[in-house]
């Protein structure tokens, strides 16, 4: 009976401590998902499991769901074609009435199908993926929304264009609607105000809009743009943000603080004004008189990197030195002073390895783990050599 104690703590150790990973399952689709509601509406979407560990099951759910048969609704691990197919009818004397307005889903679920080892007292780990299948239902009566509202980033002496999609979700058609749209600066000065009208819209119809701005003679900064959108009663507002951008890259960030005993590194973040890629861009750091360049880097439209070199402050008195920084970019420079502190390192400060937290977590089990046989072993002996005194006893009477 001992020898099989230690044996179970010893195995348990052994499996906790094995490094495993765990995938969880995911679904895979390759059809639209998205749907407007119509009585007689019917589709067809093929689905199968991604990364399942054994069978598995198939459930649907969701207000659509009575509406869905599935081709099948469990796929053994072995079987090279993990495809379901399902299929929606909606019945044509079904209407819209019957469901909540808006975005209604039929939710797709595959989980693992534990029913062979429910009973067996294993421990196991179960996963499971889902989806869903869009289906929208119109709003009764008149309805309208929004998207995909956005303004052009441009360069100075450019025009951008402000786009929009207006759509009417209600099942009434929109007839003679109207819309503005207001530009303003950083300072909230109005620099563009338009209108136009005369819009109508059909049932469940998008419309897309694209208007030109003449943005051409702005200065370069941050811009907004206000949308709003009126039908009947009612008025929809967007309002985003788009940039007038100029050949210009700043530095906005550099390190300040450095220890006056070995080579360290130094970083510059830096930052395009550019609505652009603005290639091949890097600077030279100079130091009492030693100069360092940076790795060059690509920066995209209005993206902030970080330049990266070495100094060498090993030997020169702690104090504050102010660095000379020249940025090359396109075929512009600009230079720019910037402040370092050089410091003693501390005595007692030792320079550390990062961390392994992963590490550090089996360390901690492992110890607890032999903790918990040492005292096990113990309590188990104590209580052995007890009941051994209790028969011993029990002889000599």
């Amino acid at each position: 009976m001992r020898k099989f104690y230690l044996f179970f703590l010893l195995s348990f150790c052994i499996i906790l401590l094995l490094p495993f990973s765990v995938e969880s399952v995911g679904i895979s689709i390759q059809h639209d998902r998205s749907f407007d509601f119509e009585p007689g509406l019917e589709f067809t979407i093929k689905f199968s499991p991604l990364y399942p560990t054994r069978d598995s099951i198939v459930k649907i759910s969701g207000e659509f769901a009575e509406y869905a048969t599935l081709s099948r609704t469990q796929i053994p691990l072995d079987d090279p074609d993990k495809g379901v197919i399902m299929e929606v009818s909606i019945p044509d004397n079904v209407k819209a009435e019957d469901f909540t307005p808006g975005t209604n889903k039929i939710w797709l679920e595959v989980r693992d199908n534990l029913s062979d080892i429910a009973d067996t007292g294993m421990f196991v780990i179960t996963t499971s993926g889902g989806t869903a299948v869009n289906i929208f239902v119109p709003y009764p009566g008149f309805y309208a929304s929004i998207i995909d509202f956005s303004v052009n980033n441009v360069n100075l002496g450019e025009n951008s264009k402000l786009f929009f999609t207006a759509w009417n979700r209600g099942n009434s058609d929109l007839s003679n609607m109207r819309y503005e749209f207001i530009v303003k600066d950083e300072n909230n000065n109005t620099l563009i105000e338009e209108l136009d009208n005369g819009i109508s819209i059909a049932s469940q119809q998008k419309q897309k809009f694209t208007v030109p701005l003449s943005t051409y003679n702005f200065n370069s900064g941050y811009y907004n743009a206000t949308l709003n959108y009126f039908y009947l009663d009612k008025i929809i507002t967007k309002t985003t943000e788009f940039k007038i951008g100029k050949l210009n890259v700043d530095i906005v960030a550099s390190t300040d603080v450095l220890f006056n005993d070995s080579i360290q590194k130094f970083d510059l973040q830096i930052r395009s004004d550019w609505n652009d890629v603005i290639k091949n861009v890097y600077a030279t750091v100079s130091l009492n008189g030693t100069e360092s360049k940076t790795s060059p880097v690509d920066l995209s439209n209005f993206e902030t990197k970080t330049l990266t070199t070495y100094l060498n402050p090993s030997g020169i008195s702690s104090g504050n030195y102010i660095l000379n920084i020249t940025l090359f970019y396109s075929d512009e420079e600009k230079t720019k002073s910037v402040n370092l502190e050089l410091v003693e390192r501390p005595p007692e400060e030792l320079i550390k390895e990062p961390v392994n937290i992963v590490l550090v977590v089996l360390i901690v089990l492992v110890v607890l783990l032999l903790l918990g046989m040492v005292l096990f072993i113990i309590f188990y002996f104590k209580r052995h050599n007890i009941e051994k005194g209790r028969i011993n006893n029990g002889k000599k009477k």
